[in-house]
């Protein structure tokens, strides 16, 4: 009788320690994942460090073609609505030309200001 409950109790005890012994593989496997986890995401943080800078330059230079696009759409229909009539040859020589004026009165004062590609 007591032979069968050492038995019984050590029966018992290896179940329990089999049982404790793959709950601890399996913390393991998972302490293995989160640590690659981990170092996924560190790579990622590193790497988008530089978006940030990437993303302020294209915000600034978005605000300066914000602010220039009335000039440029002005500049541009009076350009096809004036310009239109005269021969190519002509509109090249006053597109490169620096003496744009109306009136006598330079372009850049007119009101919103062209970029600096429309001059």
């Amino acid at each position: 009788m007591l032979r069968l409950q050492v038995t019984d109790k050590l029966k018992a005890l290896s179940d329990e320690f089999e049982t404790m012994t793959k709950k601890k593989k399996g913390l393991e496997d998972n302490i293995a994942i989160c640590s690659m986890k981990l170092d996924r995401a560190e790579k990622l943080i590193g790497g988008l460090g530089g978006e940030k800078d990437r993303w302020t330059e294209n915000a600034r230079v978005l605000g300066e073609n914000y602010f220039n696009i009335t000039g440029d759409v002005l500049l541009s229909a009076a350009v096809v609505a004036y310009l239109g009539a005269f021969t190519v040859r002509f509109r090249q020589v006053l597109k490169h030309s620096q003496n744009c004026v109306a009136g006598g009165t330079s372009l850049s004062s007119l009101g919103p200001p062209p970029s600096e590609s429309y001059l």
